[in-house]
């Protein structure tokens, strides 16, 4: 449990980066906004055209998994200016998912690694 709250966190951070990414693509190139997503998305993420298709979304929350699916529900449905400022309002919505993931790390992850480390050691005494 203690390693998914860092995935959740890391995983969070690295769709923030591909949220840039997606951005600045919209902005500089032409490209379909399917070759965007293709090119931009984690490596370990996809999108289906229905919803986020992740490897370690077992680690995301479902609030992060709806965040991140109607980020991408309607992407291309509109006109540039829209797109961009689409993408700043989710960076800001996920910045604070983030800093929640985060939070969680700092106040649960201690006592995650601490409880498995005894409950280990009090199996190992039982068994011997």
């Amino acid at each position: 449990m203690a390693n998914q709250l860092k995935i959740r966190a890391k995983t969070l951070r690295n769709f923030s980066v591909s949220l840039d990414s997606i951005t600045v693509y919209i902005r500089m190139s032409g490209l379909h906004i399917e070759e965007i997503l293709e090119k931009c998305l984690p490596s370990g993420m996809k999108y289906d055209g229905k919803g986020l298709i992740a490897e370690n979304s077992l680690c995301l929350k479902e609030s992060d998994r709806e965040l991140i699916n109607e980020f991408l529900k309607d992407l291309g449905m509109s006109d540039t200016d829209c797109l961009i400022n689409k993408c700043k309002s989710y960076r800001e919505l996920l910045l604070t998912a983030i800093g929640e993931a985060d939070k969680e790390v700092a106040e649960k992850y201690r006592l995650f690694s601490v409880s498995g480390i005894l409950i280990g050691v009090t199996l190992s005494f039982l068994w011997w």
